[in-house]
């Protein structure tokens, strides 16, 4: 199987999109492109304006080879339909997605256990939320269905990437 060229990764946090989108830009020699650095002007407490952040990464989207990893609705939504491929990063779990965080939490200065705490009780909302009025992610993939790829485990990303290498 050949790498597509212009490769959306979207799912929510600590589903591994940093980890893959990474393997993926390494393999096409690109750079990974993360919806964060268009969401915050400083991490995790001033956010760019939203028009600003938005142009900003649809210029990305114009680029003949990118890796875009993120779960931000305004920030994925101008690269869906020029996506070779959508990757959607889906568990069934709730608790990998925990873990995930809070060891990631762990080797990172710049995150308090106060914003952990935060992430993980709005995971949990949303989580709750996509039970009762469907997942947000899914409403807006929908309409590309035929380029959506969906991972539900880390052995099905890693055979992903073995394909593709």
């Amino acid at each position: 199987m050949k790498l597509p060229q212009k490769i959306l990764i979207v799912g929510d946090s600590g589903r591994g999109k940093s980890t893959l989108g990474r393997k993926l830009a390494e393999i096409n020699n690109t750079e990974l492109i993360s919806t964060d650095d268009y969401f915050w002007k400083k991490k995790f407490t001033i956010p760019f304006p939203k028009e600003e952040s938005v142009i900003s990464i649809s210029k990305k989207y114009e680029l003949p080879v990118w890796v875009v990893e993120g779960s931000t609705r305004r920030l994925i939504e101008p690269g869906l339909a020029s996506a070779d491929v959508i990757i959607y990063l889906k568990f069934k779990s709730i608790f990998p997605q925990f873990k995930a965080l809070i060891l990631r939490n762990r080797s990172r200065s710049n995150e308090s256990h106060k914003n952990l705490l935060g992430l993980l009780f709005w995971i949990l909302k949303k989580r709750i939320k996509a039970l009762f009025f469907g997942s947000e992610i899914e409403k807006i993939i929908k309409p590309y269905n035929k380029k959506v790829v969906v991972l539900d485990s880390y052995k099905k990303i890693n055979n992903y990437v073995d394909k593709v290498m």
